[in-house]
């Protein structure tokens, strides 16, 4: 992978030169033992501590987290060097992953869309009242909202399980 602090591009220039090196990109895991959380992972802790208003316009790729580990030992076993594979599994709207979450959950669905100028304006208060005040880590900042509402950040992972058979 392209860890350790050094660049994908770095990684594919090192490939350019004959070193045998694979890169994977993992999309938005979640699982077991997410202790940071990832901003995934705070997704649904959020969500279990009834603490979501409602749900951001746009989606992403969803990938458990059991699956990327699986993902990057099998890139290191069949992965081409110099070749990139996105590991991810599903592209969901956030509404449907949210969906998931609370039938799992056993817990009621949230109704209310949250459109992007809402989510910025809320975020940035979050960030400011964390920082400032409570000074703690917030629990989403502007620049994740910023990012991802109101866009569909979904990734073609068919590459990866066709020539590493990532499992679906």
């Amino acid at each position: 992978g392209a860890g350790g602090g050094i660049g994908r591009a770095t990684c594919l220039r090192f490939a350019a030169e004959g070193l045998p090196v694979v890169v994977v990109n993992p999309a938005f895991p979640f699982g077991e033992r997410d202790i940071g959380p990832t901003p995934t992972g705070a997704f649904i802790v959020n969500m279990l501590k009834g603490e979501l208003p409602g749900y951001m316009e746009g989606g992403f790729n969803a990938v458990d987290v059991d699956d990327v580990a699986e993902g990057h030992v099998l890139a290191e076993e069949k992965g081409v060097p110099g070749e990139r594979y996105i590991l991810g599994n599903h592209n969901v709207t956030f509404k449907e992953f949210f969906d998931c979450v609370a039938e799992v959950a056993g817990l009621p669905r949230l109704k209310r869309r949250l459109s992007r100028p809402v989510m910025l304006g809320l975020s940035w208060l979050m960030q400011a009242y964390a920082e400032k005040i409570a000074h703690k880590k917030p629990d989403i900042t502007f620049d994740t909202v910023r990012y991802s509402a109101g866009r569909r950040l979904w990734f073609d992972t068919d590459k990866a399980h066709r020539v590493l058979g990532l499992p679906r």
